[in-house]
């Protein structure tokens, strides 16, 4: 019997052993899935944090973009305008062409006027001239 007894007393320990090791074993499977249950969390806030921050990177391009798009508009309107209103060169210069044209003819005219004028001033103090010298003489030869 005592080798009974052995056997039970080791086979009580080698249990006590065995449980133990289970209890071990069941707090550290408890301590990891905590461990994992808070790197899970601390992985959902991070993915959620950096989902946010590039939906608020996503809207501030999109209103950016729009942004630039309204200027760009703009200026293609300006351009629109510009090419629209400014006259072109050829215009400008045949215009210029004729303004100068005429102008000259005007120069001619005037110029022409200003030396008939000039004559008829000089042919009425020709005439003017004339008539005194002719009393002057009629005085010295007409008996007076």
């Amino acid at each position: 019997m005592p080798k009974d007894r052995i056997a039970r007393e080791r086979l009580r320990g080698l249990v006590v052993l065995m449980e133990e090791r289970n209890l071990r074993n069941m707090e550290r499977f408890e301590a990891q899935e905590k461990a994992n249950a808070l790197a899970l969390a601390g992985a959902d806030k991070a993915t959620q944090i950096a989902l946010d921050a590039a939906r608020d990177a996503v809207a501030t391009a999109a209103v950016a973009n729009e942004k630039r798009f309204e200027i760009q508009n703009e200026w293609r309107g300006q351009m629109g305008d510009q090419s629209r209103l400014y006259m072109p060169r050829a215009e400008t210069e045949a215009l210029l062409h004729t303004v100068n044209g005429v102008l000259s003819e005007l120069k001619k005219a005037a110029d022409t006027n200003s030396g008939r004028g000039a004559g008829m001033g000089a042919l009425w103090g020709w005439i003017i001239g004339a008539l005194g010298v002719g009393l002057v003489v009629a005085k010295f030869f007409l008996p007076s």
